[in-house]
């Protein structure tokens, strides 16, 4: 598990992923070594596979894809959307739970998120898994 921890401060995502999911096989997915892992963000067991954003009606809506990465089925995966301004600063927000709700491993589900907030401002769009439940 530390050999993951020390990837991850590295920059070294894919190895330290390696890492955590053979942590987490040698431990028996054990509750103390997940919570452990997860609370570092490791492993990465659902990514960002795509996103775009396009303004309609006066709004910006994010559609995009994720892809379940890891051993185990995923549910409830939820994305959320962050609209920087120029300066890098978050002026709108949104959140949504992937369709389909279950993902087994390597499968992928949509999302969609409308952004609140002060939208005119937005120049960048920041997307991220933000919450998952493992089964």
């Amino acid at each position: 598990m530390l050999r993951a921890f020390l990837l991850a401060s590295l920059g070294r995502a894919d190895a330290a992923d390696r890492e955590a999911v053979a942590a987490l096989e040698t431990s028996g997915w054990d509750p103390v070594v997940r919570a452990s892992l997860r609370e570092r963000g490791l492993p990465r067991l659902v990514e960002v596979v795509s996103h775009r954003a396009e303004k309609a009606g006066g709004a910006i809506v994010v559609r995009g894809v994720v892809r379940n990465r890891g051993p185990l089925e995923l549910a409830d995966v939820e994305v959320l959307a962050e609209g920087l301004d120029a300066s890098g600063t978050v002026v709108a927000t949104g959140t949504a739970v992937v369709t389909p709700s279950r993902l087994v491993t390597g499968q992928s589900a949509a999302f969609r998120i409308v952004l609140g907030g002060i939208i005119e401002d937005v120049n960048e769009i920041d997307v991220r898994v933000i919450d998952y439940e493992e089964r």
